[in-house]
């Protein structure tokens, strides 16, 4: 439990000790899968450790400000962020690589490099053998009427629980 000191200290600053926990413990988990995901590079944990600790101050600063104001001042900001979305949207552009880092390599001028894509003899053998396979099809033709009649049958009620799931 908190103690009463330590009580006074998150009422004086106005901070919610179950969600600023929460966020500090994310933000660890955060910080462990973004070193192991970077190759274990500290410069890259570094960096953004910083970031996040700015972020932390912002939010401690911002937590100051009573929630009147916010009120007062919520029109205010989202016409400001209305006129920024407008902005972008008349001014903005893209960049090269800045959309996204994907597997897509591009040339010149936006132009797609055919990927280089090797078939064995393996993807080939199995090509052949799902082609094969439609002429199987024809074998349910032969079947009885009252056959036919049971695997609709089947087929239905499992289709129907299937869906109901």
């Amino acid at each position: 439990m908190i103690d009463s000191r330590q009580q006074s200290f998150f009422l004086r600053y106005h901070l919610d000790f179950p969600l600023l926990f929460a966020l500090i413990i994310l933000t660890g988990l955060g910080l462990g899968i973004l070193y192991s995901a970077s190759g274990e590079s500290m410069l890259m944990l570094q960096k953004q450790a910083l970031r996040l600790l700015a972020g932390f101050v912002v939010i401690i600063v911002f937590a100051q400000i009573s929630p009147d104001k916010w009120f007062r001042w919520s029109i205010w900001f989202y016409l400001l962020g209305l006129f920024l979305l407008i902005v972008v949207l008349f001014l903005g552009s893209i960049g090269y690589n800045q959309v996204c880092e994907s597997d897509i390599v591009f040339e010149n001028e936006g132009q797609m490099r055919e990927p280089n894509i090797t078939v064995g003899q393996n993807i080939l053998q199995l090509i052949a053998e799902i082609d094969e396979f439609k002429g199987q099809w024809l074998a349910l033709k032969t079947l009885s009427p009252e056959r036919l009649q049971q695997l609709r049958k089947v087929a239905t009620i499992e289709s129907v629980g299937s869906s109901t799931r």
